[in-house]
């Protein structure tokens, strides 16, 4: 039952398994460029000192590049609130649900026609929420009967 292309199991391991391998790699750049340092200081030739500032700042650039940033998030726009559109959360909510998705934590307006979900916050996807953007222009343009939460039961 080969179809020829690799599971998803394992394209996972593969992505793992080359995540692993460029941290690796990183890390021993940097530390060989660390060692040449060192070896070009420790060394009585004074003509080696020359490039040891660049071997030096070049192993603390790899370093710092590969630590995982603290995403900052900016809203995109005004936030809406649940209070104070109930028919649209509960719209959202529905979707949500339908989906198997969590509910937005946060709603915000955009200037586009656009509509997104985005898991923001947090270091590497850990302790993010998520977040939504709706496009004014978009909501403009559609028509959406009342969700069946805010329908009255007959």
């Amino acid at each position: 039952m080969s179809t020829g292309s690799p599971s998803l199991a394992a394209r996972a391991r593969l992505a793992v398994t080359l995540m692993i391998g460029f941290y690796l790699l990183a890390i021993g750049v940097a530390g060989l460029l660390l060692y040449i340092s060192y070896v070009m200081a420790t060394h009585p030739n004074r003509l080696l000192l020359k490039p040891l500032p660049f071997c030096v700042i070049g192993a603390l650039m790899i370093l710092s590049s590969i630590l995982p940033r603290r995403d900052r998030f900016q809203p995109p726009g005004p936030s809406l609130s649940a209070s104070g559109q109930r028919r649209l959360f509960g719209l959202i909510g529905e979707v949500a649900i339908a989906t198997g998705q969590p509910m937005p934590q946060e709603v915000y307006l955009v200037p586009d026609v656009n509509a997104w979900v985005a898991a923001r916050g947090g270091v590497m996807g850990f302790g993010s929420r998520p977040v939504m953007g709706l496009g004014l222009p978009l909501l403009q343009t559609l028509a959406v009967s009342p969700p069946s939460c805010m329908v009255p039961a007959r």
